[in-house]
Order: C-alpha cells, then structure tokens, then sequence
C-alpha cells in the first residue's frame, strides 16, 4: 500500500509538471502568437504610412494641377481681354483712316473745284481784259 501511495505521489507529481510545463507551453505559444499579431500590425502600419503618403503625393499634385488650370483661366481671360482691346484698337484704327480717306476725298473734290473755279475766273478775267 505504501508502494502504491509512492507511486501515487509520484504520479501527480509528474501530472503537476506536466500540466505547469503544458502551462508554460502555452503561455510562450500566446507570447509568439502576440508577437506575430505586433509584426503584422507593424507591417501593416507600415503599409498603411505608405499608402498614406502617396495619397498625400497625389492630393499634392491634384491641387497643383487645379492651380495650374486657374492659372491657365486666368491667363485665358487676359488674353481675352487683350485680344478685345486689340478688336478696339482695329476699329478705331480702321474707323480713323476711313475718316481721313474721306477727308482726303472732300479735299480732293474740294481741290478741283477751287481750280476749276479758278480757272474760270481766271478766263473770265481775261475775257474782261
């Protein structure tokens, strides 16, 4: 019976550390399996600054882009003003050499008719003399 007893304690005792070093296993097997989960959030932290940044690069580059085109309007709409000043200035150009081709026109008909006038008064004058 004490041999059974012996045997009984030394059983448990193994049942004992068996069941701590099964405790011990697991407790290392949560360590590693929680590392792993940090890798992988690292990782994915990781991953995620990255794509964070390019989203940053590109947002940069769509307001450069939006930028550029109001600069692109901006620039439309003085040269269409320019453009229109210049539509003025043309017609003001074209509208003054009109009026000094009419000009032009009256003196030379004007220049005629002075000389004709002379030229008859003048053989009236000799008709007289």
């Amino acid at each position: 019976e004490l041999m059974a007893l012996e045997e009984a304690d030394r059983q448990r005792g193994h049942e004992d550390f068996l069941t701590s070093h099964m405790s011990y296993l697991n407790d290392q097997i949560a360590m590693v399996n929680r590392y792993m989960v940090s890798k992988e959030k690292l990782k994915l932290h990781g991953e995620l600054q990255t794509t964070i940044a390019h989203a940053r690069a590109d947002i940069g580059k769509m307001r450069q882009a939006i930028a550029d085109f109001r600069g692109r309007e901006k620039e439309k709409e003085v040269l269409k003003g320019q453009l229109a000043a210049l539509r003025n200035y043309g017609k003001l150009r074209s509208a003054k050499i009109r009026q000094k081709q009419a000009t032009m026109e009256f003196l030379q008909k004007t220049t005629t008719e002075l000389a004709t006038s002379g030229n008859v008064l003048i053989a009236n004058l000799f008709v007289e003399i």
